[in-house]
């Protein structure tokens, strides 16, 4: 008889570690942290057909274009523009962005890989008809 308290005394032990340890873990688990924050100039803006290599369109931008990542996966580009030989500030342009995976961005449903080119960091998207989008950013 005490063989068999003791053995439910223990069955007793693990059930209720477990249920401590999957109580623990999920008031632990903290929420999703964003991989990619801060302030960027996006500075240069490339297509590219896949199929040729060949750059389509090259604009190397005058005025900073900057773009925040902000921790609450906001994101936002202030744009300026060369009016009478000065940067005058235009407009703002705002979406959500998520980090799904290490090197991706997700920014308003367009997914981008963030790689390095020539030692410049650039945020690579390709479309259906084989088109990429290349945006180079430097951290500001």
């Amino acid at each position: 008889m005490r063989k068999v308290i003791l053995t439910i005394a223990t069955i007793a032990t693990l059930f209720s570690c477990t249920k401590e340890e999957i109580a623990q873990t999920a008031t632990d688990t903290p929420s999703e942290v964003s991989k990619f924050t801060g302030n960027f100039n996006m500075y240069k803006f490339s297509l590219t057909n896949e199929q040729t290599g060949e750059v389509t369109q090259e604009v190397v931008f005058d005025c900073p274009r900057y773009w925040t990542f902000d921790e609450d996966f906001n994101y936002a580009e202030r744009v300026y523009e060369l009016d009478r030989g000065d940067c005058v500030y235009r407009y703002i342009t705002q979406n959500t962005y998520s980090t799904p995976e290490e090197g991706v961005i997700v920014i308003g449903g367009t997914r981008y890989e963030l790689v390095v080119v020539n030692g410049a960091d650039v945020l690579k998207s390709t479309n259906s008809v084989g088109t990429t989008k290349s945006f180079y950013i430097n951290r500001i």
